[in-house]
This record gives structure tokens, C-alpha cells and sequence, in this order.
């Protein structure tokens, strides 16, 4: 039988800035010729990558119900459309924020039961599945809705609409956020539908025959190495895709940047690491001495420090258990607590001297267990996923979702990247400074300041690994 899989304001003390008006022409120009450049530098200081594609297989139902136009007819061109820094549902933008994190924190506390080092993006994973909620409907909007927990479907809408086209890049960074679908040659898929992927997430829709699986694989292998810059390479299997496939919807998101203050080489040093009681490592340890947003969360019973990246926009956040073996307690007090809410009201800038080290984290995560778990429970399930606002039908349903993760960070800076694809199936304080001495292991997020946006989640156990 035939199934889905899915791969895949004033500023205050904690940094956050008005979400920003349009750029001019000229400052716009800049940014693309800076963006430019960055992919063309060879050194990276710290890499990012994360990709999750979701590939749902769908079942066409064999009579047309409400309004369909033919791909062909509506095949959009990503270059053609109008993307903008402007933000103007700005309350909107904070709703999908907000939903963002607390989906973080959901999967975050379902894959932490899982050994060793982590690394995800809620923000791609999210993506993709705003994308198959504006086609899905009854019970499996519902779930989806609460696994999630997405806003309502135009606030969802109205805010992707905006975010998407504001994580781009400027002169100090490159971040680069897209969607795309890959569709089934002559596959009727409802206009509203097709609409709603253009005008609310940007998504263009690529005519493609999955018959020819191998062909179809490396087509979509192909526009994710493009978007990520080629960190995320072979998302797709060919024996995920066949003659039943349908559609394959695909979220990217790209980032690359340097510190504000980056860490001199020269004093990186060799520094034990406590992995475990029994388990002692030798990482290079990053070191360097200068003001940053720092608290010491006395709930949690660990401080954390926020490390901005060039341009003061997307930061890096380092928690850091106070027990030397507390990351399992700390995880546990995070299960109910939104840390960015936390962190704004206890932090405040002071000098740090702060220890972290180099690391390289690279994962692949099956997530479809983790949905389920969350209540997305008919979105899986034939003869009861109800994704009828695609094709008109209730014939369609999801089978699998995994997430391909990598991530580095030195002392240059970093570059992130992540996908994620739907492939739709027919059925069948001021004193001495601080000390921030990350030499155990420790949690970290990667946000993006102006939309308010969680792209980036892990933690790292062993940096050697």
C-alpha cells in the first residue's frame, strides 16, 4: 500500500530588536553582494547544518472535489516572487515564534531520552509541517495544531508570510530561508491550496516525474546541496520515491556568520572535558574575555551567556549546567520552562571570561515515532489522515519523518543550514568577571533576534565525537 514518508521591540536587556522596516534599494544591493561573498570565503569559522526532510505520501482520490488547476498551469518561479526584510504582522511573526519554541521544547524533551550529543531545527521540522497543516483538515488539523502547537491557520499563515522572506541575508551574515515542492507530473492539486504555498510560504512547485525515482531523487538532492551549499548532501533515497509519489515539499534554511568578537587561535588550548564520571576527554578549548548578555538562572541551577554573531542579529546561547554531571536534572527543569522568556528577565550585560569548546556534531534523527508521540496520531494512520484541502480527497496520509542534522563551531564563527521535504504518495553582575567554563557538557540555541526565531537546538555531550 502506498505511504507518506517525511525526511528530512526597544531594545531590552537580552538583545531583542524592533522588527525592522524595509531596507532601501541600496542597502539591499549591499546586502546581496555581501551575501555573495560569503559563500565564496573557503575558511569557515563554525558550521551550523541541520536538515530535516518530510516526505508525506498522499493518495489521490479518484474524483475531483472543489477547484484544481494543473502544476503546469501554475508552476512558480522562487525568483520571481517579492521577498522582503518588512515585517508587517508583526504580532503574527511573534505567534509563530512563540510556537516555534514551544515545539523546541516538546521534541527537545522527547530526543534527549537518547544518548550523546544533539543537534535540530524545530524552525525546519515546523516549516514543513505549516506547510501539510494548510492542506490537512478535521481531526488531523486538530493534532497537528497541538503536536506542534501552531496558532490558528491564518495567524500561522500571516506569520510564516512574513518570517520567511525576513530571514535573508545582510551585510555582516548570510541566512537564507526557502520553500520548494516537487510534484508529480498532471497531479491535481487544489489552486486554493497551490495559493496558499505561494503567497504564505514562498514556496515555488516544481513539475517532476517520480516514476523515474532515480532521476527524481537527485533532482531534489540537487536543489537542497544548492541551498544549504552543499552541507546537506543525499536527503533523498530513490527507493523513497515511486510512481505513487505525489508531492514532496521541502523547507531549507541557511546560515553563515562570523562572531562579533571572534576567539584568538592562539589561545585555544587543549582543556579536559568531563563527558561522564568515568569519562574524561581532551577538547580544544576556545577562550577569550569580553561583555556579553550573561545570567545565572537560579531555578535552574545553571547560568548561561549569549555569544552574538557579526551584526548583534542571529546569537548563539550556551546553558550550562552548575553541576559538573547535571545535564540530565537541567533537562528535566526544562521540560515546562521557556528559557528565552527566562533568560530576557534574569540577564544583563557583564564581562565574561568564557571557555567553550570546538565542536562537530553531525545526526540523523527519525522523527516519525516522536510526531506520534506528540499526538499526531491520523496524519500516519490510512483512513483517517484527512489532508482533503490538497486534492480534495481523504486518501492521504503520512508515513515517515527523519531529520539530518551537522553542526561546527570554532573560533571564526558559524554557517548553519537545514531542509526539510514533504513527498506526498498515492494510497496504497559588575565585579570580577564572570566565569563561563564550558568543560562539561552543556545545551545551546541557535536564534535569530529580529523575528524572534529558535533555528537552531542541541547539546553537546562530547565535542571529540
Amino acid at each position: 500500500m502506498p505511504s507518506v514518508s517525511i525526511v528530512g521591540a526597544g531594545k531590552n536587556r537580552s538583545g531583542f530588536l524592533p522588527l525592522p522596516d524595509t531596507d532601501s534599494p541600496a542597502l539591499a544591493a549591499a546586502k546581496k553582494s555581501r551575501a555573495e561573498k560569503n559563500r565564496t570565503l573557503l575558511k569557515i569559522g563554525a558550521v551550523v547544518v541541520v536538515l530535516s526532510a518530510v516526505l508525506a505520501g498522499l493518495t489521490a482520490f479518484l474524483l475531483s472535489r472543489g477547484s484544481k488547476e494543473s502544476l503546469s498551469e501554475f508552476n512558480i518561479n522562487r525568483d520571481s516572487l517579492v521577498m522582503s526584510d518588512k515585517i508587517v504582522h508583526v504580532e503574527e511573526v511573534r505567534s509563530v515564534a512563540s510556537s516555534n519554541e514551544q515545539f523546541g521544547i516538546k521534541l527537545y524533551n522527547l530526543l534527549k531520552k537518547e544518548e550523546g550529543n544533539l543537534i535540530m531545527s524545530p524552525f525546519s521540522v515546523s516549516g514543513v509541517m505549516a506547510m501539510v497543516s494548510a492542506g490537512a483538515g478535521g481531526n488531523t488539523l486538530d493534532q497537528i495544531r497541538e503536536g506542534l502547537s501552531f496558532p490558528s491557520s491564518s495567524s500561522l499563515q500571516l506569520g510564516y508570510q512574513d518570517a520567511i522572506p525576513a530571514l535573508r541575508s545582510t551585510e555582516n551574515f548570510t541566512l537564507e530561508a526557502a520553500n520548494t515542492v516537487f510534484a508529480m507530473k498532471d497531479f491535481s492539486v487544489l489552486a486554493e491550496f497551490q495559493e496558499t504555498l505561494h503567497r504564505s510560504f514562498h514556496a515555488s512547485i516544481q513539475s517532476v516525474d517520480f516514476g523515474d525515482n532515480q532521476l527524481a531523487a537527485r533532482m531534489i538532492n540537487n536543489w537542497v546541496e544548492k541551498m544549504t551549499r552543499d552541507k546537506i548532501k543525499h536527503l533523498i533515497k530513490k527507493d523513497m520515491l515511486s510512481a505513487l509519489t505525489r508531492l514532496v515539499l521541502v523547507n531549507a534554511i541557511y546560515f553563515k556568520g562570523d562572531w562579533a568578537a571572534k576567539f584568538d587561535p592562539k589561545l585555544t588550548k587543549e582543556h579536559d572535558f568531563s563527558v561522564s564520571p568515568s569519562v574524561t576527554v581532551k577538547a580544544s578549548m576556545m577562550m577569550q574575555e569580553k561583555k556579553l548578555n550573561w545570567a545565572y538562572l537560579e531555578t535552574l541551577a545553571s547560568s548561561m551567556v549569549e555569544l552574538p554573531y557579526k551584526g548583534d542579529r542571529i546569537v548563539m546561547q550556551v546553558l550550562l549546567p552548575g553541576e559538573r554531571h547535571g545535564l540530565g536534572e537541567l533537562e528535566e527543569k526544562l521540560k515546562n520552562q521557556n528559557i528565552q522568556e527566562l533568560f530576557e528577565k534574569e540577564s544583563y550585560e557583564t564581562k565574561v571570561n568564557i571557555q567553550l569548546p570546538k565542536f562537530k556534531l553531525e545526526q540523523t534523527i527519525p522523527l516519525t515515532e516522536h510526531l506520534t508521540n506528540l499526538g499526531m496520531k491520523d496524519m500516519f494512520t490510512m483512513g483517517l489522515a484527512d489532508f482533503s484541502g490538497i486534492d480534495g480527497s481523504k486518501e492521504l496520509y503520512v508515513s515517515n519523518v527523519v531529520q539530518k542534522a551537522f553542526i561546527e563551531v570554532n573560533e571564526e564563527g558559524s554557517e548553519a543550514a537545514a531542509a526539510t521535504g514533504a513527498v506526498m504518495m498515492m494510497r496504497s553582575m559588575p565585579a570580577p568577571p564572570e566565569q563561563f567554563v564550558a568543560d562539561h557538557p552543556f545545551i545551546f540555541y541557535l536564534r535569530d533576534k529580529t523575528t524572534g526565531m529558535l533555528l537552531f537546538q542541541g547539546r553537546v555531550v562530547n565535542p571529540t565525537e
